[in-house]
């Protein structure tokens, strides 16, 4: 057996190699992916840079925004919606301080002056001020009513309205 040691240690460590090799580069194709659920109901629109990069000044709470608190529907709970108008766009950024556990997830809903249905934004991204969770919308649909939901319990709601003229 000793014999044959240095020969069959090679031919493994090379039979290997070219395994992960091989699914590296299968799982490099995209073209059988398929278009998640969400994502095909709700047409995406790519924002631009300066509204990309006003977003991620929103989340950070830097610049000029204005801001509306969020209130609380009896748990310890607090947040607020930053937001600003640029152009046809409202631009905002939910910050919420909840209690978190590692299997607690809280998700964010939209609705809209346009639409009566609740919108489900995602789930809120946990960072250094709380959890985040950043959009845009056409800022003819303001106004526009926020809820942070745990499960189906409402845990924080505001309210952007349309801007005085």
């Amino acid at each position: 057996m000793k014999k044959y040691l240095p020969i069959i240690l090679p031919i493994v460590a090379l039979a290997l190699v070219a395994f992960l090799g091989m699914r590296w580069y299968r799982s490099r194709e995209v073209s059988d992916l398929q278009t998640p659920e969400v994502a095909s109901s709700a047409p995406i629109v790519p924002l631009k840079d300066a509204n990309r990069e006003a977003l991620e000044n929103l989340r950070r709470g830097i610049g000029d925004y204005e801001a509306v608190n969020l209130n609380a529907t009896g748990q310890n709970a607090h947040g607020e919606v930053r937001y600003q108008f640029q152009g046809d766009q409202v631009l905002f950024s939910v910050n919420a301080n909840l209690p978190t556990d590692s299997e607690e997830v809280y998700h964010a809903f939209v609705k809209t002056a346009e639409d009566d249905t609740w919108r489900d934004l995602g789930s809120l991204e946990l960072n250094k001020g709380g959890l985040l969770i950043s959009d845009s919308l056409p800022k003819a649909q303001l106004p526009i009513t926020i809820e942070i939901r745990h499960d189906e319990q409402v845990v924080l709601t505001g309210t952007i309205n349309a801007p005085e003229q």
